[in-house]
């Protein structure tokens, strides 16, 4: 039996009333099927913004199948009015801890930060054993190393332990030295998918950057998929897809659900670790109570309100400042796929 202390409702545990709301400033859309050099751009999961060469890194999801495994340096034309157009710097291809460029599905890359000038945090939902992977790679995309995970992050030969093919480390934050890993969806042992009945109870784990272990772990619990798919039987989830960072405490967390021939719903909640029991070293959340992250809704996205379209948004970062007001940008993964989707940015001024 399950023993997550929700409560009646999520107000009991609400974080207190946030300090800013969310105003929408434009969007610019990339058609999928665009190349470079011969390469795709597309499955773009994570966006960071380096304030140092205002430009942005964005990370590709491709487990290396429709070019190399890879990121990108762009610029995106921001202003008041919106975004005027976007900027293929340069493509930097991954490399594994040999060197090597990654084998064909070895990898699923989901979340990038900066962790200083020269270096990056990353990670992928899981590699050829079924393990995630979050650790550090320079600026050229050469992974240095490899943080220490629980053991009961690897799949057992059973399967029922681990994590959930495509529901891994796909959010990704760094606050004060800390870097900070959160799952889409609860692990096999943890309990359920989110469904149209309930959400599902996501581990959030804490590593120290100088050694690479764990510190600490949470629980955040989705959101259930808020509409019902068409037909009934079709495809629907919903999942923690990115953490933020906010100077004022706590972070953005952006969960996005999709329902089959419904489209995209997409929300961001303020959270926070406080009030919430850390669970580090518990193999299984079913048999111990714990209290989940607290969380507040500040904004939701979805067809026909401030765009036409919302695609499968994954990525969100800062960006400048416009009009001295703090910035928020998001990103679309377009899935690499040709039938009605695409990479969309999203601007966002913070209006505190």
């Amino acid at each position: 039996m399950r023993k997550l202390l929700l409560g009646v409702s999520l107000t009991l545990f609400a974080v207190a009333a946030q300090a800013e709301e969310l105003e929408y400033v434009g969007e610019f859309r990339l058609p999928t099927g665009i190349k470079i050099d011969g390469v795709e751009i597309g499955g773009l999961s994570a966006l960071e913004y380096d304030p140092a060469s205002g430009t942005f890194l964005a990370l590709s999801d491709d487990l290396a199948q429709y070019g190399p495994a890879r990121f990108y340096e762009i610029a995106l034309d921001l202003s008041a009015k919106g975004i005027r157009g976007v900027d293929i710097r340069r493509r930097v291809d991954l490399k594994d801890l040999e060197g090597e460029a990654y084998a064909p599905r070895s990898l699923d890359p989901e979340g990038l930060r900066l962790a200083s000038g020269a270096t990056l945090f990353w990670s992928h939902e899981r590699d050829e054993a079924g393990v995630p992977f979050v650790g550090e790679m320079t600026r050229d995309g050469r992974a240095t190393r490899r943080f220490e995970l629980p053991e009961y992050y690897a799949p057992t030969s059973d399967g029922a332990v681990g994590t959930r093919t495509n529901l891994g480390f796909e959010a990704l934050t760094v606050r004060d030295g800390v870097v900070v890993a959160g799952m889409e969806n609860a692990m096999k042992q943890d309990g359920p998918e989110a469904s149209l009945s309930e959400g599902s109870p996501a581990r959030v784990l804490t590593f120290a950057t100088e050694t690479g272990a764990p510190m600490a772990e949470y629980v955040y619990v989705t959101e259930r998929v808020p509409a019902r798919p068409s037909p009934a039987t079709g495809f629907h989830t919903n999942g923690l897809v990115e953490l933020l960072a906010r100077a004022e405490g706590g972070f953005y967390a952006l969960e996005r659900a999709f329902s089959a021939g419904q489209g995209n719903t997409v929300r961001i909640f303020i959270t926070r670790f406080e009030g919430a029991t850390n669970v580090l070293g518990t193999p299984s959340l079913l048999e111990v109570d714990y209290q989940p992250m607290p969380k507040e809704l500040l904004f939701t996205l979805q067809a026909g309100g401030i765009a036409d379209t919302i695609d499968n948004l994954e990525g969100m970062t800062f960006g400048p400042e416009i009009d001295g007001a703090r910035t928020l940008v998001l990103v679309s993964d377009n899935n690499f796929n040709p039938n009605g989707q695409f990479t969309q940015f999203l601007l966002f001024k913070i209006i505190e």
